[in-house]
C-alpha cells in the first residue's frame, strides 16, 4: 500500500486550493458537472474546455462551496481518463475543492493522483466488500472525505433499518481503517418518488435515524434525484430541501443555479439558526439573489 507522500509525489494534493470554513453548518454541492446531463456529456467527449470552465464558473458565482465532477457512462470511452481530464480543467478555472465521483473504485484511483489541493472528498463507498477493501483504505491514506452509500451489492433497502444497517457495515470498517467521523458523509440515498411514491418518506426517516444513531458521523444529500420524472421538479426539490434541512445535514448537492432553489435554502439557514443574524440572507437579497426565476435550468 503506497504512502500518503507517494500520492503527493504522484501530483495528488501538490497544491493549497480554497479550504472548506469548517465554521459553516452545511457545504453547498454543485451537481451539474455530470456526463448524465448531455451537454455535459458532449463537452466531456469532445474535451470542450470552455464549457466545462464556464459551468464550473457559474456554479461558483451561484454559491457552491464545492463542485461533483462525474465523468461515468460515456460509451466507449475511457471513465479514468475523462474524470482525470475533467478534474484538470476545472481546477484550471475554479478554486474550491472537488467531490470526485464515480461508482468504479479503479476510476477513483486514478483520479486522485491528478487532484490538487484539498478537501477532497470520494463518492463513494457502499457496504459491499469489494467497495469497502478498495476505497476506505485510500480515504484514510489522503485523509480525506469520503461518501458512505447506504447500500451493498444487493441493491438499495426500502426500508429505513436496512439503510441503516448498510451505513453500521461503513462505519465499523471505517473506523478500523482509521478514518475520522467528521470525514465520513452518510447519505441515506434519494430514490425519486415518481417511481416510489413513498420515498421521499424512506429518505427522510433514514435521515433522522441516521443523525439520531451516528451524530458523530456526517450526512450527505443529493436533493436532484428526489423529483426526477415529475412535473414542476423545482417545487418538489425545494420542498424536500427545505424538510431535510430541519433536520439538520452537513452536505448537500444540488442544482445551484436554480435560484428559487437556492432561495429556499437560504430561507431555511435562517429558520434553522445557521444563518447568524440573517446576514447571509440579507446579502443575497442586496445582492438580488433571491428572485422569483431560476437563473439556469439544469
Amino acid at each position: 500500500m503506497r504512502s500518503e507522500g507517494d500520492f503527493l509525489q504522484a501530483g495528488a494534493y501538490n497544491r493549497k486550493l480554497y479550504n472548506i470554513d469548517k465554521k459553516e453548518p452545511m457545504i453547498i454541492i454543485g451537481e451539474s458537472l455530470n456526463a448524465t446531463v448531455p451537454a455535459v456529456k458532449k463537452a466531456i467527449e469532445t474535451h470542450n474546455e470552455i464549457f466545462i470552465k464556464s459551468l464550473a464558473k457559474r456554479q461558483v458565482e451561484c454559491g457552491a462551496m464545492m463542485l461533483d465532477v462525474n465523468a461515468g457512462g460515456l460509451s466507449g470511452g475511457n471513465e479514468g481518463e475523462n474524470l482525470s481530464w475533467l478534474i484538470k480543467t476545472v481546477q484550471s478555472a475554479v478554486e474550491v475543492p472537488l467531490v470526485l465521483d464515480s461508482a468504479n473504485p479503479k476510476t477513483l484511483h486514478k483520479a486522485v493522483k491528478v487532484y490538487q489541493g484539498s478537501d477532497l472528498i470520494l463518492s463513494s463507498v457502499t457496504a459491499e466488500k469489494e467497495s469497502l477493501d478498495k476505497l476506505l483504505p485510500l480515504a484514510a491514506e489522503l485523509n480525506c472525505g469520503i461518501v458512505g452509500l447506504c447500500m451493498n451489492e444487493k441493491g438499495i433497502p426500502d426500508n429505513p433499518e436496512g439503510r441503516v444497517a448498510m451505513a453500521e457495515i461503513i462505519i465499523e470498517r471505517a473506523v478500523l481503517e482509521g478514518i475520522k467521523p467528521d470525514a465520513l458523509y452518510l447519505d441515506p440515498l434519494v430514490m425519486t418518488v415518481s417511481v416510489d411514491w413513498r420515498a421521499g418518506k424512506v429518505t427522510i426517516d433514514t435521515h433522522r435515524m441516521l443523525r439520531k444513531r451516528f451524530s458523530q458521523f456526517k450526512t450527505f444529500t443529493i436533493v436532484g434525484n428526489i423529483a426526477f420524472g415529475m412535473p414542476m421538479r423545482s417545487l418538489v426539490n425545494r420542498t424536500f430541501l427545505a424538510m431535510i434541512m430541519g433536520f439538520g445535514t452537513d452536505a448537500v448537492m444540488l442544482n445551484v443555479r436554480d435560484q428559487e432553489l437556492m432561495s429556499t435554502l437560504a430561507a431555511s439557514s435562517v429558520l434553522n439558526a445557521e444563518d447568524e443574524y440573517c446576514r447571509k440572507y440579507i446579502k443575497a437579497f442586496r445582492s438580488g439573489k433571491l428572485g422569483k426565476k431560476a437563473l439556469d435550468s439544469k
